[in-house]
């Protein structure tokens, strides 16, 4: 009960941001987009556990979603620039780390940059 309230509190903070998108493609392409679209010249990537978890909204927002039951870490790899986590407002550097202590039923891990 308690991911599902987070979740859809989450949605309806990042409502906004989708209308704008929705409203610049004009009905043209889609928001989500996997990252090698994003960034084509960055082999990593390319990774399988990064190219099939991974995923833009958007240029701005990157979802890095825990998809495996009782999963409690995963690695997240962080292209280019400076992220920063969408619930602790934490910073990251580009590159790979593991985020640990998730779960399935937490908040979506969510980068910004």
């Amino acid at each position: 009960m308690a991911s599902a309230k987070n979740n859809l509190k989450f949605r309806y903070s990042i409502l906004k941001y989708y209308y704008t998108l929705f409203v610049s493609k004009k009905g043209l392409g889609s928001i989500f987009k996997p990252l090698f679209f994003v960034y084509p010249s960055d082999n990593n990537v390319f990774l399988d556990d990064i190219a099939d978890t991974q995923f833009m909204v958007g240029p701005d927002l990157m979802a890095a979603p825990i998809l495996e039951k009782n999963t409690t870490s995963r690695r997240v790899y962080l292209p280019e620039s400076k992220w920063y986590n969408f619930h602790t407002g934490e910073q990251y550097l580009p590159g790979t780390f593991q985020l640990n202590n998730v779960s399935l039923t937490d908040k979506l891990p969510v980068f910004l940059r």
